[in-house]
């Protein structure tokens, strides 16, 4: 992704999604470098469908936490709930 320095998932392997219902970021790991999950939402918002949920794992790192709140900037009318997991995690829905 233009501007993003950590690397991220081979784009060509996304090229056909459309309609996007459900995304689970869960990767890539922290050692990846910084903000290393930021790229999905950038890359795949305009390929969300009408109804969508974006499940976000270890939101409990300041990294993740940084990376969802960007996101939630980006997606205005997606609604942002925290959940009480042991590593942290988020959902993003629109309805």
């Amino acid at each position: 992704m233009p501007g993003h320095l950590t690397p991220w998932y081979d784009e060509e392997a996304i090229a056909d999604l459309r309609d996007i219902g459900m995304l689970v970021v869960d990767g890539p790991p922290k050692a990846t470098g910084p903000a290393a999950r930021y790229p999905a939402v950038p890359l795949l918002a305009d390929r969300f469908a009408a109804r969508c949920c974006i499940v976000v794992d270890d939101t409990a790192r300041p990294d993740d936490r940084a990376v969802v709140s960007r996101w939630a900037e980006q997606l205005p009318d997606f609604e942002v709930r925290d959940l009480p997991l042991e590593k942290g995690a988020a959902v993003l829905h629109r309805a």
